[in-house]
């Protein structure tokens, strides 16, 4: 009451409100009506509540899985990166040069040579074997994998295969030397290279591993050979060691031949006994005597004057000489000459030399191509002339028989040509006219075989072009003389002159399976009419222009759990390309091998065929696992750890053709012990796509060093 006095008092009584205390309203007025009404909600209200919330729990539940997913993806892109350029890094290292190899043979079926699938200049070729890190998949499993688009079963359809890593962690390490290992995600990860190959450039002749090299000055190419039917064929001499050596240069000069034709010459007399006497000089023990030294410096000048009276044609452009004014001349100049004299004579001669060079070089549409030639044969000739007494000069030198350096530059006689005395000026004209020589040649002359590269001249460039023709019939021949075989036939980028014969084979079979030295691998190079050995010219396509996507070529990963397949450790390997097998590798197991019986030997030796065995050779089971239990021990069952089965080691001669081709399966976790998975053999299985890199695909062999 005094509340509202003071109000009403101050502010007037119209301005406020009433205060009506709350247990002055009355029971069942619209106020309490009103406040007494429900508070909750109702069933349909709870449904959509709950509803809505079951969609979120579940969201959320579904994205772990995803994320999982998504991090498992990330995971193996990162390892499908990592495998690709250690791929890459393997390839681009790995030198062209393989254990085993056999770089010339009388034919190209006739052994391990550049010619087949192990030395390949193609990354999987190069990769998928045992120490290189890429093994393939069994075709049989690798079939049952689907993939987007089909793209795995697509390549398998066109010959290729699908691949897994080493399961080491480490790769190009011999599995013998490692602890095993537990599975690794790694394992699911599978690769394939998709593209086709191009065709590569040869790294070499099958026939004749060109170029050969020498140092210059230096003797005639020595060549060994140890095949006795060969040796009896050759008539080749025995030197005073006992030993059956031969120069590989005594085809071509000389008055017997040219090497120009279809049919190489027989042995040059002059060649032979210049080869012989620096044999003789050369030998450790009794070589370095002074009646030595003078056989070996008297057969070189004869060498060069015989060859320049009979087998020599062209004169030199300038200056103009005849044949024996030029050999007496710039081949035997006067010893007394000053250093001065001897130089301008030396300078005078490299010009004459560089430019009756010129006049020989050509190209495949030379209409002048057969001079030309045999204008090359007198370059090798001058070249092999001026390098052969170069060196017999050296031994003068050699032998501190002359000596301008010591003593205050006395000279000591030593030996004496036209009766005049060798001078240490006339070393240094001879030396330096040598390497000027056949650096000249080197450059001129790419395709001309006649004389050794310099060693002194060891560059990327100086190497022939050489592919194989794919577009015309291939050669045909037998292996042994009993097998059916064949071969592309050989094309270069310019006419090759003076081919000469191979260090290891100087002639080749006949018809009977004798070896003819008469016969040569090598006829000659015509332009006009492509003959039996060359393929045809206009095929050669390595020096034509190309677009970068024909060089592309694409490693395409995938991720799936193949190895939970039952028989992923019992299926056989996947087959061995024929071309990797050895036709010539067996030696040691037949006594007395000769060439035409060393494909019937009885035994493989495993030591001569590293690169050419099967990729899991090393992981592949040496008998018949399917008895055993899943979970045996394996360990002594394969070849990284050898055991002896039925008296036999199996680790030792390779007789067991199941276990090297993989017939038995593989331990291809490396864990030692037998797995059989979960999955059954008519279940597929999705191989999620990883990721895809392009690579560059060269013709040509490049290697980073």
């Amino acid at each position: 009451m005094l509340r509202n006095q003071i109000s009403a008092s101050n502010f007037g009584n119209s301005c406020l409100p009433k205060f009506i205390p709350q247990t002055a309203h009355r029971v069942g007025s619209n106020h309490n009506k009103k406040n007494n009404s429900r508070c909750g909600f109702t069933l349909f209200e709870v449904s959509i509540s709950l509803l809505l919330v079951t969609v979120s729990v579940i969201s959320v539940l579904l994205i772990f899985p995803l994320g999982l997913k998504g991090q498992q993806v990330s995971r193996y892109k990162i390892l499908a990166a990592v495998k690709a350029m250690e791929m890459i890094d393997s390839f681009s290292g790995v030198n062209e040069f393989t254990r085993s190899i056999d770089p010339e043979t009388p034919e190209p079926w006739e052994g391990n040579n550049y010619a087949y699938t192990s030395t390949r200049f193609d990354l999987e070729a190069r990769l998928c074997n045992w120490h290189s890190g890429l093994l393939p998949v069994p075709c049989e499993i690798a079939r049952r994998l689907d993939s987007p688009g089909d793209e795995i079963v697509n390549i398998l359809n066109e010959g290729g295969y699908l691949y897994y890593s080493q399961p080491m962690a480490n790769t190009n390490l011999d599995e013998r030397w490692m602890a095993h290992t537990l599975p690794n995600d790694a394992l699911r990860l599978v690769c394939a290279i998709s593209g086709y190959a191009q065709n590569n450039a040869l790294p070499s002749l099958p026939w004749k591993e060109w170029p050969y090299r020498a140092p210059y000055p230096s003797p005639p190419v020595v060549a060994y050979l140890d095949d006795a039917s060969m040796q009896s064929a050759l008539n080749i001499p025995v030197n005073a060691n006992g030993k059956k050596m031969y120069s590989w240069e005594w085809w071509f000069g000389g008055n017997v031949g040219r090497v120009d034709q279809a049919i190489p010459p027989k042995v040059d007399p002059l060649m032979n006994n210049l080869f012989k006497s620096a044999e003789k000089y050369s030998d450790e023990k009794t070589g370095n005597t002074p009646q030595n030294r003078k056989a070996y410096i008297a057969s070189a000048l004869a060498y060069g004057q015989g060859t320049f009276q009979s087998s020599i044609t062209f004169n030199l452009p300038q200056p103009a000489a005849d044949r024996s004014n030029e050999f007496a001349t710039y081949y035997t100049p006067d010893p007394a000459n000053d250093d001065t004299k001897l130089d301008v004579l030396g300078k005078e001669y490299d010009l004459a030399f560089a430019a009756f060079c010129k006049s020989a070089e050509m190209d495949a549409a030379d209409t002048q191509l057969a001079n030309k030639v045999k204008r090359r044969m007198d370059i090798v000739l001058r070249v092999q002339c001026m390098r052969f007494i170069a060196h017999s000069m050296m031994t003068l030198s050699m032998s501190n028989q002359i000596r301008d350096y010591n003593q205050n530059d006395k000279l000591v006689p030593s030996m004496l040509i036209n009766n005049k005395t060798v001078t240490p000026g006339l070393l240094r004209y001879y030396h330096e006219r040598s390497l000027a020589m056949i650096m000249r040649y080197a450059s001129s002359f790419p395709y001309d075989w006649g004389a050794p590269r310099p060693a002194q001249r060891s560059i990327m460039m100086d190497h022939p072009l050489l592919e194989w023709d794919l577009f015309s019939p291939p050669r045909s021949g037998k292996v042994a003389g009993a097998v059916p075989a064949a071969m592309w036939k050989p094309i270069s980028a310019q006419p090759i002159s003076n081919l000469g014969p191979a260090a290891s084979y100087s002639g080749s079979y006949d018809a009977t399976g004798k070896y003819n030295r008469e016969i040569s691998p090598f006829p000659n190079w015509d332009i006009a009419r492509p003959n039996q050995f060359w393929g045809n010219p206009a095929h050669f396509t390595l020096t034509k222009p190309f677009k970068p996507a024909e060089r592309c070529r694409q490693i395409v990963f995938w991720a799936v759990d193949w190895q939970s397949y039952e028989d992923a450790e019992t299926q056989p390997s996947a087959p061995l390309d024929a071309s990797r097998a050895p036709l010539m590798g067996p030696r040691d197991s037949v006594p007395a091998l000769t060439f035409a019986n060393r494909s019937l030997a009885r035994a493989w030796q495993g030591k001569e065929n590293y690169h050419l065995l099967n990729p899991e050779f090393h992981l592949n089971f040496a008998s018949d696992v399917s008895a055993l239990k899943t979970g045996a021990d394996i360990a002594n069952l394969t070849m990284t750890n050898p055991a002896f089965l039925n008296g036999e080691q199996v680790g030792g001669l390779l007789k067991n053709t199941s276990f090297l081709n993989g017939m038995y399966g593989a331990d291809r976790n490396y864990n030692g012990r037998l797995d059989r998975g979960t999955i059954t053999r008519s279940v597929r299985l999705r191989a999620q796509f990883i990721a895809r890199f392009n690579v560059y695909d060269p013709r040509l062999p490049i290697f980073m060093r």
